[in-house]
């Protein structure tokens, strides 16, 4: 009885996802629909929907990620991300590898539809080498999202591990591994499908000066992670710490770094983050946990099954990256173990639903990336199927061997 109600809630979000519905919306109508079904009383769901907006878990993850955001939206407006971008370009001797390096140096950013800031620069730097659209396409679309395994910025890695609740340190560490092979597979297709050509010259007279730019771009992100990694201080204080700095650094006028910050702070983000806490407060506080762990245990076939269709589908269906991590992890939270997760577990879901958002064909970045190069998404699957096919058989190799052992 508690699967064919739990199959309820899940049929009901994805045909509001279908439906296009607003992602925050569809978590907190789900959750409502949830509590409902579980039996859960008006008088306990309005204590559930007061107690998520007050609690610190709540309260630190939004602070989080609207932080991000902010830094993000201050760091493009400063040219940060060009000079990054520029001074790589004029480091790097190889042409091939300049290419791509606007791709991964923006992914570094969560940006919606980053992809289409790297684009026009992918398209510069293949000059001569007699690309195909769909092949400019996957190398831009590629890179730009080899460190959403690992990277501490990304809105999917920050939800996941405030939901499972385990150090952000130790998901980075599991998954890592991913960024690099992705990193890997990226590079021999690109000098497969790329041919080698004559180094052009950037201005690479003058390394210091380009090293000195690269490091005045990146310095807000890499006092971001010596806060949080080296000094050990929170991340909402860390990120707020670097947001100050940047935003009293800024050179542009007072009155344009307001417009920034307000454009900034989004409050579907705000009620997103709220839902999808909510969603999990109400599943904690239903018995499907229990039900859930007598039906499918925790060995054999089943919860694997459910480990990697949960979050992949859901993926698929949104495009969304932190959508995937926002609905299934709750659901898969006594799979995961509740007093002690399995880290193995969590990164099978985590890069299980990461593969569904690169095939998605509602992904922007992919959309718009298709759009600006005039690229048929047939023929980029054709190159994306390998590369996705290794990444999911290795997490499935790493989750075998991790049961033997």
């Amino acid at each position: 009885m508690i699967i064919l109600k739990l199959a309820v809630i899940i049929i009901f979000i994805l045909i509001l996802i279908r439906l296009r519905i607003d992602l925050g919306l569809t978590l907190f109508s789900g959750s409502i629909l949830a509590g409902l079904i579980m039996g859960m009383s008006l008088k306990e769901m309005g204590k559930s929907l007061i107690s998520t907006s007050t609690n610190k878990d709540t309260l630190n993850l939004i602070g989080i990620i609207l932080l991000v955001l902010i830094l993000g939206k201050l760091l493009q407006s400063a040219g940060n991300l060009q000079n990054m971008v520029d001074s790589l370009n004029n480091i790097i001797p190889e042409p091939r590898i300049a290419m791509i390096l606007p791709a991964s140096i923006i992914g570094l950013l969560p940006m919606l539809g980053g992809a289409l800031l790297s684009a026009p620069m992918v398209e510069e730097g293949s000059r001569g080498m007699n690309l195909s659209p769909e092949e400019k396409t996957f190398f831009n679309y590629w890179f730009r999202h080899i460190w959403e395994y690992c990277w501490p910025l990304y809105p999917g890695l920050i939800v996941a591990v405030t939901v499972v609740k385990i150090p952000i340190e130790k998901l980075i560490i599991i998954q890592f591994p991913f960024t690099i092979l992705a990193i890997i597979l990226g590079l021999i297709i690109l000098f497969v499908r790329a041919p080698k050509i004559e180094n052009r010259s950037r201005g690479r007279s003058n390394y210091l000066k380009n090293f000195v730019l690269l490091f005045k771009s990146l310095w807000p992100i890499i006092l971001a992670l010596v806060l949080i990694f080296a000094i050990k201080i929170s991340m909402v204080l860390a990120l707020g710490i670097v947001v100050v700095l940047t935003f009293i650094l800024l050179k542009i006028g007072i009155k344009d770094r307001f417009k920034i910050l307000i454009k900034s702070i989004s409050l579907k983000i705000i009620f997103l983050l709220y839902s999808v806490m909510l969603f999990k407060k109400i599943i904690l506080e239903s018995n499907v946990f229990s039900s859930i762990l007598n039906i499918v245990g925790t060995k054999g076939s089943a919860p694997i099954i459910l480990l990697f269709f949960t979050p992949f589908v859901i993926a698929f269906l949104t495009g969304v990256n932190h959508a995937y991590v926002a609905v299934s992890f709750p659901i898969l939270l006594p799979i995961f173990g509740i007093d002690k997760p399995d880290l193995v577990y969590v990164m099978f879901a985590y890069v299980s639903g990461f593969l569904g958002i690169l095939l998605s064909p509602a992904h922007l970045c992919l959309i718009l990336t298709l759009q600006y190069f005039k690229a048929e998404l047939k023929k980029v699957y054709k190159i994306l199927y390998l590369p996705v096919g290794i990444i999911g058989l290795t997490v499935f190799l790493v989750l075998l061997f991790s049961r033997i052992l």
